[in-house]
C-alpha cells in the first residue's frame, strides 16, 4: 500500500488552552501533518476567510466562541472543509443533530488521547484528498464541455458561412461555362470565395495549434473566429501589440478560448469598446478592459487556464490580465 501523502492537506487547530495548542500541534506536525494552530477564534475565522484550510480540529468548550457558534460562522462562506470537534467533558458531547445540520465529520473525546486524534485525522486527510481528486474531475469536465459548446456554437456560423460561400463558387463557375468573355471577372469571384472558406477552416484549426503562434496569426484568428461568436458589427475591437510577429510561448488553442470568452462576456455586457494589448516586458503581458468581472467569470478562466501552466490569470479589483510565463521571441 502506497504511503500516505499528508504535506499537501492543511491542518488548522484552534483551542483555547494553550498547553493543549502546543503539544498536540507538535505532536500532529511530528507525525508528517501540515498543520496551523489559533487560539483564538475569531482570528481564526478571519484567516479562514482568505486562506482555507482542508481540515479543521476544533475545541467545542471556547469563551470567545463555543464551537457551535465557530462552525455556523465558518458554513457562512466555507461549506467544503471538514471539520472535527473536540472536548475535554466527555459527559458533554456534541448533540448529533448539530454534527448533522452543520456538516460536521467528526468528535474526539480529548481524555482518549491524541493518539486517536491522529487517527481521526489522517481518516480525515483521506477524505480531503478524495474531495480534491474529484473537484479536479469535475473541472476537467467543466473544459471538456466548455469546448464542445465552444466548437458547437462555431458550426451554424460555419455551415451558413460556407453556404454562401460554395454558392457563389457554383454560381461563378457556371458562368464562366456560358459566358466566356467574363472569364477573368468570375474567376477573380472564385478566388475570393476561396480564400474566405479557407481563411475560416484555417481559423478553426486552431485547437490544433500547440506553440509557436505570433501575435499576429493570434489577431487574425481571433478577428476570424469572432464572425461566428459575436456580431462583429455590434463591437469596435482593437488589438494592438509591440510586436506582432513575436512568437506566444504556450498552448495558442488555450489562450485563444481565454481571449474570446473575455471578448464575448464584455459584448453580452453590452461594452462596444473593446480593446486588448500585448505587451512585452521580461514575460508576454495581455491588458484586457477594465470592467466588475463577476466572480463566476473569473473562476470560469482560471479553470480553463489549469490546461496550460505557463498562462497566469491576474485579477485585482476591476483589473483583468493575462501573463505568459514563457519564453518570447
Amino acid at each position: 500500500m502506497d504511503k500516505l501523502e499528508l504535506s499537501d492537506i492543511k491542518v488548522m487547530l484552534i483551542d483555547d488552552d494553550t498547553d493543549y495548542l502546543t503539544i498536540t500541534k507538535m505532536y500532529l506536525r511530528g507525525k508528517g501533518l501540515n498543520i496551523d494552530a489559533k487560539s483564538d477564534p475569531q482570528e481564526a475565522i478571519e484567516i479562514l476567510k482568505q486562506q482555507p484550510v482542508d481540515i479543521i480540529l476544533l475545541d467545542y468548550f471556547m469563551p470567545e466562541m463555543t464551537g457551535k457558534e465557530f462552525v455556523e460562522n465558518l458554513r457562512q462562506f466555507n461549506t467544503k472543509t471538514l471539520v472535527i470537534l473536540q472536548t475535554g467533558f466527555s459527559e458533554e458531547k456534541p448533540p448529533f443533530e448539530m454534527l448533522t445540520e452543520l456538516n460536521i465529520q467528526g468528535y474526539h473525546d480529548k481524555s482518549k488521547g491524541v493518539e486517536d486524534l491522529l487517527l481521526l485525522t489522517l481518516s480525515a486527510v483521506r477524505t480531503a484528498k478524495l474531495m480534491k481528486k474529484n473537484k479536479e474531475q469535475e473541472e476537467e469536465i467543466s473544459r471538456l464541455h466548455y469546448k464542445n459548446e465552444f466548437i458547437g456554437s462555431l458550426l451554424v456560423g460555419i455551415v451558413n458561412e460556407t453556404k454562401s460561400q460554395l454558392m457563389a463558387i457554383s454560381a461563378a463557375t457556371q458562368s464562366i461555362k456560358e459566358v466566356s468573355s467574363e472569364f477573368d471577372a468570375e474567376t477573380n469571384i472564385i478566388a475570393r470565395a476561396h480564400d474566405s472558406i479557407s481563411n475560416t477552416f484555417q481559423a478553426l484549426n486552431f485547437d490544433s495549434d500547440v506553440e509557436g503562434v505570433t501575435v499576429s496569426q493570434m489577431k487574425e484568428k481571433i478577428n476570424q473566429l469572432m464572425k461566428f461568436k459575436v456580431a462583429r458589427e455590434l463591437i469596435q475591437l482593437d488589438i494592438k501589440a509591440d510586436y506582432d510577429t513575436q512568437i506566444i510561448d504556450c498552448k495558442a488553442n488555450i489562450l485563444m478560448y481565454l481571449l474570446i470568452e473575455v471578448i464575448k462576456y464584455l459584448t453580452e455586457k453590452d461594452i462596444k469598446e473593446i480593446s486588448i494589448y500585448f505587451k512585452k516586458t521580461e514575460s508576454l503581458q495581455i491588458l484586457l478592459p477594465s470592467y466588475a468581472y463577476e466572480k463566476e467569470f473569473i473562476e470560469k478562466l482560471k479553470n480553463l487556464a489549469k490546461e496550460e501552466e505557463k498562462i497566469e490569470i491576474d485579477f485585482q479589483e476591476e483589473n483583468l490580465n493575462m501573463k505568459i510565463n514563457g519564453k518570447t521571441f
